[in-house]
């Protein structure tokens, strides 16, 4: 899902696994195996606005909902 918008995948961490991120006392072989692939059946692609992609943004505009890109349209033009 994550592969049709960019070639590098993000760690997402379900509340269970935040908290072993969080905790201090974790070791690095619980903290590695976060590391992998979130299921492509707990994610939701929408379209955003083209201002998530502009670091100065900090706005809700960022995660509203977007009308879909065309066909012809760049995803990052």
């Amino acid at each position: 899902l994550v592969g049709e918008i960019h070639n590098r995948m993000p760690v997402i961490l379900d509340a269970e696994a935040q908290s072993i991120w969080l905790n201090e006392e974790s070791d690095q072989f619980s903290l590695q195996n976060l590391f992998l692939p979130f299921p492509e059946a707990k994610m939701t692609m929408i379209p955003v606005n083209k201002a998530v992609n502009k670091v100065s943004v900090d706005s809700p505009l960022c995660i509203q909902r977007a009308a879909p890109l065309l066909r012809t349209q760049n995803l990052f033009e």
